[in-house]
């Protein structure tokens, strides 16, 4: 017995010491990035991997930071990527709300068959999907503008669509029914009945799409030239130009202040009540086991990356119908693997009344 009660002692010593030295591992980068904000230029990159300065440079650095570079302060960057980040977050909300209550409320002929056109946009990199919106943004006359970079975010997206069609269909549809019964229309059955019920998934996505959209840098980068329209992830690349001299610590400062927005969303994720996780929510409001869920996501998505990665380098490199052939087999295949899912769905649904 004392034997085997030392050995458990000795465990979990060591568990517990392994799991500081790996979180210590994986926060390093950001304390770096805090410290080196405090150094000075000139004694930064002698004693890189040290997190104390040999000499202080913190008002100087935030000082140079906050200072013009091409005619505006850090600060218009900063209220660049706030009005693009709060406007597109309001209309992600919005918009997959709408899509999410249209298919797992509404009925109407090619439900299912739209909502799997909306689901296979998730097998598409983003970054495919970029020079299409910059032409049509370049139509609209809306490139290098603050609208272009969010209109991309302003017709939801396919995860969050996903995410409260399933939390939608848990709920019980006699709860439309008695409200329809009372007079309640269907945009008031969405807005009074089910976004009270949906909140916490709507937090869940709302917070992703802050994420998402702060840090965003290649849309930017496609999408904006000047420097008036540049975001916080576009304005921390002028503070270094192999030409001239490199602000590194005007860099580092503001990348800290950049910072603090997410910092704080990831302080109100810990309050009780706010989700915690992705897997808190996609998990349990599906159905699904998490074995199932951690199979699928992780090892279930890799055909459809290199299928889609695949076509991507064909409609690059001029092979279209190459392409276009890989595109509409795999959405043959997503088509009648849904239509399968949803008679099967359906039987294991009659079979449990």
């Amino acid at each position: 017995m004392v034997g085997e009660q030392k050995n458990k002692k000795m465990a979990s010593v060591v568990f517990h010491v392994f799991s500081c030295l790996l979180g210590f591992i994986m926060i390093y980068p950001l304390l770096w990035l805090v410290a080196s904000s405090f150094k000075s230029n000139d004694t930064m990159f002698k004693n890189t991997y040290s997190l104390l300065p040999e000499s202080w440079g913190i008002i100087k650095n935030y000082n140079s930071g906050f200072a013009s570079t091409t005619g505006y302060s850090f600060g218009h960057f900063f209220m660049n990527s706030a009005i693009v980040t709060v406007i597109g977050v309001v209309c992600t909300i919005f918009s997959f709300l709408l899509a999410a209550y249209a298919v797992s409320r509404v009925k109407f002929f090619g439900a299912n068959f739209w909502f799997g056109c909306i689901i296979m946009t998730m097998m598409i990199p983003a970054q495919v999907m970029v020079v299409p919106q910059y032409i049509i943004l370049k139509k609209l006359h809306l490139n290098d503008t603050l609208l272009a970079m969010i209109l991309p975010w302003a017709f939801g997206g396919a995860f969050f669509v996903f995410l409260i069609v399933q939390y939608m269909r848990g709920i019980p549809k006699e709860l439309d029914e008695a409200a329809m019964i009372d007079g309640c229309s269907k945009i008031g059955i969405l807005f009074k009945i089910l976004v009270p019920v949906v909140q916490p998934a709507i937090v869940s996505a709302a917070i992703f799409a802050f994420y998402w959209i702060w840090q965003d840098f290649f849309q930017p980068l496609i999408f904006v030239s000047s420097p008036k329209n540049y975001t916080i992830p576009m304005a921390l690349k002028l503070y270094t130009d192999p030409n001239s001299y490199n602000n590194y610590g005007g860099l580092f400062a503001m990348s800290v202040l950049s910072l603090l927005p997410v910092i704080i969303v990831f302080i109100l994720f810990l309050i009780p009540g706010l989700p915690k996780d992705v897997f808190t929510y996609i998990t349990p409001l599906t159905h699904m086991s998490m074995k199932n869920f951690v199979l699928i996501s992780n090892f279930a998505r890799i055909p459809g990356i290199v299928l889609s990665t695949y076509a991507a380098a064909g409609l690059v490199s001029g092979n279209i119908v190459e392409s276009v052939i890989i595109f509409a087999v795999t959405a043959a295949v997503a088509i009648v693997a849904l239509v399968v899912y949803g008679r099967v769905t359906k039987k294991s649904n009659g079979s449990e009344k």
